[in-house]
């Protein structure tokens, strides 16, 4: 079995309604419970910066796991920031 790795990254000139439709594929994404693929690494001027992260973080997680739960990435990276973001202020 081969593995992909995808990196897809548009230009500040996209118009309103193709940055919409690549949302809304990153919200197809976020919504699975399930993820049995690698998640892409996708990036626009303009996306919501918390959606930025969600993606980021299964596509880092995704490119070493499969069939991993999506709450379970996003939990322990959550954690991970909030421990990161203590010893900043120690």
């Amino acid at each position: 079995m081969r593995y992909r790795i995808l990196h897809l990254f548009f230009s500040d000139t996209i118009s309103e309604g193709y940055k919409n439709r690549i949302e809304a594929i990153i919200d197809e994404i976020l919504a699975t419970e399930n993820l049995d693929y690698n998640v892409p690494r996708i990036l626009f001027d303009g996306l919501d910066e918390e959606k930025s992260t969600q993606i980021h973080r299964l596509f880092n997680y995704t490119t070493f796991e499969l069939n991993v739960e999506k709450k379970e990435v996003l939990a322990e990276s959550e954690a991970t920031d909030d421990e990161e973001d203590d010893e900043e202020f120690k």
